[in-house]
């Protein structure tokens, strides 16, 4: 092979269509679209689970004792740190870590802003299924 001919030759693929393809991949990652391309993890999905505790500004009553949204992250975060591998999913971090006292199997609540307590497994199964669900488009 010729050494001048090898100057030539386009290291990326040629044609439209694939022109097209690597530049919609190209923005795609660049604008932060890489979201549809491949589904959560589960550790995202329990990560959005604490942003949702974070951005309801809502109170997490655990053992009848009042705590602020990052207190409430905090403390699921220990919980799971201490779970390890046993918690391999947002369902069973939900159900095993976020309903229920291990101490006292008191369920957690969430009381919102407006007043509104609901049961935090309940809740935060809800929440799950949306983030799923906006995952799936």
């Amino acid at each position: 092979m010729n050494p001048k001919t090898t100057a030539k030759y386009n290291l990326l693929p040629s044609g439209l269509w694939t022109r097209t393809g690597v530049i919609a991949l190209l923005l795609g990652i660049f604008l932060g679209g890489t979201a549809s391309l491949q589904a959560l993890s589960e550790q995202q999905k329990i990560n959005l689970l604490y942003q949702e505790i974070r951005t309801t500004r809502a109170i997490f009553i655990r053992n009848g004792i009042e705590y602020d949204a990052e207190k409430a992250v905090s403390h699921l975060k220990r919980k799971h740190n201490y779970a390890g591998d046993r918690i391999q999913t947002a369902r069973q971090f939900i159900k095993h870590l976020a309903t229920e006292s291990s101490m006292t199997g008191i369920a957690y609540k969430i009381k919102f802003p407006d007043g509104k307590v609901v049961e935090s497994g309940p809740y935060l199964l809800q929440v799950l299924k949306k983030i799923e669900t906006e995952n799936q488009k």
